[in-house]
């Protein structure tokens, strides 16, 4: 999109602000700040029940009922409901038999892409109007406030831009946006911000400015999201940013938060707008429960993610359920790659940033799939073989921290792996930063 139409748009935002505020000041989440585990799980059952009647009434689902012989009546959690998961071919196929029965008007919100090919689910004007009372309770608990100064890098264009744009009465009366490809710009708004928000990408390459301190010596709270990051990268993120690191968990499936994580590190559920449970491999499998949704039941297996749901109270205090997220390698095939490099010793030691591209194509003459990835090289004294023979390795066998994805054993006969090392120059001439780029496959 045209830059001179963004930043109207932007404009366009600042100024609906204090009208969308004094509007949505007048709302409350369902939840309190702290509410009673009984009070969750009474909550969740009602939430849940509202949304099947609901789709019971529309084509899609009630066939989907009549196949699995439910009895609403009898459904207290979502444990009837194994084979409910809802793909992305029925949301391209089925969408306008999925909506919600008693919405007679939808947004239609795109997907990133990040997790496969984009698809687009409904999201009716009420629905955005309940999350925002759980969005703002959520940046409270995430440690922000109204009056803080906040600068988000994301990038322009796509839907977490827009959804960013649209929590702009949430967040700050002093709020700029940064194009994640763009250092110069992210370095300029950052002077004066009390916090930042980013992918983990953007934020991992500011930290490696040699200035960084300086630069952010306002920023007190650092959070990421939208990708994983490791142990390593959140501490690069804390030692470099001196500043508290925290998470933010959402879906543009969701439209809303799914988690935050608190003083303590773990990830906790926004229980009043989404159930997260786990399979039995561990993958996270959500369903929303606000029953003004436009596509009315989403209930899916989240981009492959790891999920542990701890049993016990978080140290924090919290009564919302906390649980441990961890991202399997996406954006191979499905499969995320940035993990086993956020991981690597070349990373880690800074000989490599963790901006790259990536192509995928077939070599007809090696009778493989050729993934080529340019990275970013930040050390001259590194020798790229080494390197690349590290990193071909950790991305097929995993890092040790991180068990390698089923689908990533045995790809040494599928894949070959070669790398395209670039001067931090170059970076912002490149396509686009870290895991945002996808693949074409000749």
């Amino acid at each position: 999109m045209n830059a001179t139409i963004l930043k109207a748009i932007e404009n366009v935002a600042k100024k609906i602000r204090k009208l969308t505020s004094c509007v949505t000041s007048k709302f409350r989440p369902p939840l309190s700040t702290n509410p009673s585990p009984e009070e969750i799980t009474n909550f969740q059952r009602n939430a849940l029940r509202q949304i099947l009647e609901k789709a019971s009434k529309t084509s899609f689902y009630s066939k989907k009922f009549r196949t699995l012989g439910t009895n609403l009546q009898e459904v207290y959690d979502i444990k009837n409901l194994e084979n409910l998961l809802v793909t992305g071919d029925d949301l391209r196929l089925h969408r306008a038999s999925m909506r919600n029965p008693s919405a007679f008007f939808y947004f239609v919100q795109p997907t990133s892409g990040t997790g496969g090919r984009p698809l687009e689910v409904d999201v009716t004007l009420k629905q955005m109007i309940n999350v925002y009372p759980i969005e703002e309770r959520t940046f409270r608990l995430l440690g922000m406030h109204p009056k803080d100064s906040l600068l988000f890098i994301l990038h322009r264009g796509a839907p977490s831009y827009y959804m960013a744009l649209a929590s702009m009465p949430l967040t700050s009366h002093n709020m700029d946006i940064a194009d994640y490809k763009d250092l110069n710009e992210q370095i300029a708004k950052m002077r004066g911000k009390d916090i930042v928000v980013g992918y983990p990408t953007p934020l991992l390459r500011l930290a490696q400015h040699p200035k960084i301190q300086e630069i952010a010596k306002d920023v007190r709270l650092v959070i990421y999201g939208g990708e994983p990051l490791s142990k390593e990268g959140r501490k690069i993120l804390e030692e470099s940013f001196d500043a508290e690191v925290r998470s933010y968990y959402g879906s543009v499936e969701v439209f809303g938060p799914i988690g935050w994580t608190c003083s303590e590190g773990r990830f906790h559920m926004v229980s009043d707008y989404v159930l997260l449970q786990q399979d039995e491999n561990n993958n996270a499998i959500i369903t929303c429960l606000d029953k003004d949704r436009g596509t009315i039941l989403i209930r899916y297996a989240g981009l492959k993610d790891k999920v542990w749901i701890y049993d016990d109270k978080c140290p924090c205090g919290s009564n919302f359920p906390s649980f441990e997220l961890k991202g399997s390698f996406r954006h191979l095939d499905g499969l995320r790659i940035a993990d086993a490099i956020y991981n690597s010793d070349a990373f880690k030691n800074r000989i490599i940033g963790p901006y790259f591209d990536f192509t995928m194509g077939i070599d007809p003459e090696r009778g493989k799939r050729v993934v080529k990835i340019k990275l970013e090289k930040l050390k001259e004294e590194a020798n790229d073989d080494r390197i690349a023979f590290e990193l071909t390795n950790i991305i097929i066998h995993g890092s040790g921290e991180l068990p390698p994805s089923k689908p990533l054993q045995g790809l040494e006969d599928m894949l070959e792996f070669e790398f395209e090392f670039v001067s931090p120059k170059q970076v912002d001439k490149m396509k686009a930063g870290g895991l945002r780029r996808g693949f074409d496959v000749n």
